[in-house]
């Protein structure tokens, strides 16, 4: 062996060799942890809320404090961390929020128990009715800390007789700190939070407009108007349908207005997006009734697994969210008209509230039997060139039964369905659409099967007869 390779051996083993050392690159760093801390250590409600506004300005995880420690957090650029009545933070939790250096807001009581904020101390309870100018319809009572002088406010409260620092800055220092959170006032927060995490506010704003209340009652040629206003304004169609309605206690189908059913086959031909709406039956049945009459919903109001994308109401919520592997769609608007000089002035006020929440979604119902102006009207109302209209037959919507599965197959977004019905379950629906037609059928078949049989029956006498006769004339001579 060579020199120069015992040499090699020699420093390899000594630890000083001269090959490369391949160093592992440091992490990506994760955006937001937003930290909950509750009572029962379950995510509630206002914990789902705000992570849902985080959301939209940067990729945010949801934590659970007894589970924070010191190496997790490091990985993360900002935090939030929030609770709603007074929790104990676990040791490790403290250290490790003690030690963070980047943007975090505190929302809540827990703020005493960390470094940044010593020297605050416990003070009165106060019953709050307003927060910043916003007047509160519920009040809001909070243990108010006394705080230090050189504290930095964002935004007061009041008593109407006292004001109080509500949202605070902790002088150099990244450190926020926000008395309570409440769905309330969810208009105004989404900036301030935004900007106390030091994170870029998002410009444009989805919206979308759905027809609704859809019948065997509604009128083709108003339905057609509304459509007509859309397409001017090049908004992308959608309706939301119901395959029933109930009058009298009697169950009237959406195929007894032929007319009506055949414009929707035309609309589902160039390529609208159809909601179900299915309120006294179960969802299967309803979507199984409308595929039958070639319409093909891709989207439900309401709750069901066998939907992936759902429209909902959802009090103050203003964002698209995701639960349970379903994407879900917020109507953020109410259709509201009065009887003033101007009918759309509630939902005009929602919508300017709106515009001002960074990256929040515009979105309403409009019924199919509202005159046409009001939508014109709205529509004209919403134009900015920060306004982007979602095309739901652009998304990757999937609807999977044991019979039905629709998806589109393509970037265009046509959709491809698959039906497996079986002759059993054909006439089940059929029966379930149109029992006295299917009565009448079975009558006529029965009927039918009689009739069959007696002209059999008659038929073999006949022939039987005629045998009998042929053999005693043979017999006979």
């Amino acid at each position: 062996m060579s020199f120069k390779y015992r040499l090699l051996i020699i420093l390899y083993i000594s630890g000083v060799a001269f090959f490369p050392h391949f160093v592992k690159a440091e992490e990506a760093k994760k955006e937001i942890a937003l930290i909950y801390a509750t009572s029962s250590q379950e995510i509630t409600e206002d914990v789902q809320i705000l992570y849902e506004l985080l959301s939209v300005y940067a990729n945010t995880d949801i934590l659970a404090a007894q589970d924070i420690q010191q190496e997790l957090l490091t990985s993360y650029e900002r935090i939030v961390l929030v609770n709603f009545y007074p929790v104990e933070l676990p040791n490790e939790a403290i250290r490790a929020l003690n030690n963070f250096q980047g943007p975090a807001v505190v929302i809540g009581d827990s703020a005493l128990q960390l470094d940044p904020f010593a020297g605050w101390h416990d003070g009165e309870k106060v019953k709050l009715l307003m927060v910043g100018e916003q007047v509160l319809t519920n009040p809001l009572y909070w243990q108010a800390p006394q705080l230090p002088t050189n504290v930095e406010v964002i935004q007061t409260a009041s008593s109407f007789s006292t004001d109080y620092p509500f949202i605070v800055k902790i002088p150099n220092s990244n450190w926020s700190h926000m008395a309570l959170f409440t769905k309330e006032l969810i208009y105004e927060w989404s900036v301030t939070i935004s900007q106390l995490l030091q994170l870029p506010q998002p410009t444009n704003h989805e919206a979308f407009i759905v027809l609704s209340d859809i019948n065997m009652r509604t009128n083709v040629d108003h339905l057609a108007k509304l459509v007509t206003t859309l397409k001017e304004h090049e908004i992308p169609v959608i309706l939301e349908v119901a395959p029933f309605v109930d009058e009298n206690g009697t169950q009237i189908y959406l195929d007894n207005n032929e007319e009506l059913v055949s414009y929707l086959q035309k609309l589902q031909q160039e390529e609208a997006v159809f909601i179900l709406a299915s309120f006294t039956e179960t969802v299967e049945r309803s979507l199984h009734y409308l595929v039958r009459n070639d319409i093909y919903p891709t989207l439900l109001n309401g709750d069901s697994q066998i939907f992936n994308h759902l429209v909902q109401h959802r009090p103050f919520r203003v964002y698209p969210s995701e639960q349970n592997q379903q994407f879900i769609f917020p109507y953020t608007v109410r259709t509201e008209l009065d009887g003033s000089d101007n009918p759309l002035y509630r939902m005009e006020q929602t919508i300017e509230q709106l515009l001002k929440i960074p990256g929040a979604i515009i979105s309403f119902q409009y019924p199919s039997y509202l005159e046409p102006d009001y939508l014109i009207d709205i529509v004209n109302f919403m134009q900015s060139p920060n306004l982007k209209w979602i095309n739901f037959g652009e998304k990757n919507f999937s609807v999977l039964t044991k019979n039905v599965s629709i998806a589109p197959i393509d970037e265009e977004g046509r959709l491809h369905t698959q039906l497996s019905f079986s002759i059993f379950e054909r006439l089940s629906l059929f029966f379930d659409n149109n029992p006295f037609e299917f009565g009448l059928w079975i009558l006529v078949i029965t009927v039918g099967l009689f009739v069959a049989l007696f002209f059999i029956n008659t038929l073999r006498l006949r022939i039987t007869l005629r045998k009998r006769l042929f053999e005693e004339r043979k017999y006979n001579g």
